[in-house]
């Protein structure tokens, strides 16, 4: 005895492809580009209003990795 299932459903369209990923990765963009603008403009406005001496202790620290030469402790 064969039981009768009926035409098959018709075939599915396509899935579309997601829409959130595009969405995450526009705001993470506009966010680290809104990072890097305003920290440029904090460091600017910090080296017009530090004293010079100031100024030249973060480049010392900066050109001897942290190390002043000649002291070892």
């Amino acid at each position: 005895m064969a039981v009768e299932q009926g035409p098959p459903p018709p075939p599915r369209p396509p899935r579309k492809k997601a829409m959130w990923p595009w969405i995450v990765l526009l705001v993470l963009t506009l966010c680290a580009i809104y990072s890097y603008n305003r920290a440029t403009e904090i460091i600017a406005e910090l080296s017009d209003t530090l004293p010079p001496a100031i100024i030249d202790l973060f480049e010392d620290l900066l050109r001897y990795d942290g190390h002043r030469p000649g002291i070892d402790v």
